[in-house]
């Protein structure tokens, strides 16, 4: 019988692919990448607001381009409504960003969309599916390691957006005038060849009544995760990423992807155990001062490829980052690898052959 259903599923599928309106570019192949594409078991993305200036959609892409994920929740926000009706405003990479999310699906994701208060207009169709996506108020997700969260945008415990609605309107039109300026403060910044910087997370950190609403919100939430009987809550609304234990519920907050990028994975305990642990030993390797791996393991085909102290300090010496985490793939394809290293290595590891070998006297 299972054999039966899942050939009838390919024949509507081949059917459906054969159908006039068919869009042949979710089964077009992706562009290859230099790195393998990163898989997780849950992503969360909110606040995108597609359809405005401040959209940061190339990045959202090449993201979504570089990731594979059993479940994406689109946390809310992801199409600025709001804006749209004010004025039309939708250019080729916000297209982009709706075939990404579209092939994930066509490919096996389950995506499943939280509408927002800004994309409010979608809330009407909740409970159905439209190309593989999910339309949904809220959802429950349960973790790696068993717990369960509430993933809701958010916006039904703020007060301004429920009871002050005229000036919920008011400050998105204040906010909309900052990402402006954040995008000209951060052009000026790049032509003198300095890194991104948020103005708008600024401005809203040295705030004090931004800074007490948010703690309000962050509270409000965690309650209802609490009444709930949940372990956890997933929410974005306020663009302020954030991860904290409040009680004995987790608050995550996934940002949004106008001037913060960020995104939330859900990822075993046990792994971000191995990762931390990682971390701290190739940290305190790489800035200890001391070359520890042998002379021959710049030579080796199999270890090459892992970055040493001696590679780490050139970095800082001669460029400006260590670009490649702990490897030296991205290095070598970029040529960001400096072409004496391994003659200077030898050196490095030759100077503490010599201190190591015990002085000889000359014997008449």
């Amino acid at each position: 019988m299972l054999v039966a259903e899942q050939d009838l599923f390919s024949s509507l599928r081949n059917v459906e692919r054969k159908s006039p309106g068919y869009p042949t570019w979710l089964d077009l192949p992706d562009p290859k990448g230099f790195r393998p594409k990163r898989k997780f078991r849950a992503v969360w993305i909110s606040d995108v607001h597609l359809g405005t200036r401040g959209c940061n959609a190339a990045l959202l892409v090449d993201f979504l381009r570089s990731m594979e994920c059993e479940t994406l929740y689109l946390v809310g926000d992801i199409v600025d409504g709001w804006r749209l009706r004010k004025g039309w405003y939708w250019p080729d990479e916000h297209n982009e960003v709706v075939r990404r999310i579209l092939k994930l699906a066509h490919r096996g994701t389950r995506v499943v969309f939280v509408a927002g208060n800004h994309d409010e207009m979608l809330r009407e169709f909740a409970g159905l599916t439209f190309g593989g996506v999910e339309l949904v108020l809220e959802a429950i997700h349960v973790t790696a390691d068993g717990r369960r969260l509430l993933v809701t945008h958010g916006d039904s415990f703020d007060g301004v957006v429920l009871y002050a609605r005229w000036l919920a309107f008011l400050g998105d039109k204040a906010y909309g005038l900052l990402l402006r300026a954040n995008i000209a403060f951060n052009a000026v910044r790049r032509r003198f060849k300095m890194p991104y910087w948020s103005l708008s997370a600024h401005m809203k950190r040295r705030v004090k009544n931004a800074v007490q609403y948010v703690y309000n919100y962050e509270e409000a939430v965690a309650r209802e995760a609490l009444e709930r009987g949940l372990d956890g809550i997933v929410c974005g609304h306020i663009h302020t990423a954030e991860i904290r234990q409040i009680g004995d519920i987790t608050y995550y907050n996934d940002g949004d992807w106008m001037v913060i990028f960020i995104t939330l994975y859900d990822v075993h305990p046990a792994a971000m155990a191995f990762i931390g642990a990682t971390n701290i030993v190739m940290g305190l390797y790489v800035h200890s001062g001391y070359e520890l791996f042998p002379r021959w393991w710049n030579k080796s085909w199999a270890t090459k490829w892992f970055i040493t102290a001696t590679f780490h300090d050139q970095h800082h010496k001669y460029f400006t980052a260590n670009f490649g985490g702990y490897t030296t793939v991205w290095d070598r394809i970029c040529g960001t690898m400096r072409p004496k290293f391994e003659a200077d290595y030898d050196k490095v590891k030759a100077r503490s052959a010599d201190m190591r070998r015990p002085a000889t006297a000359d014997v008449a």
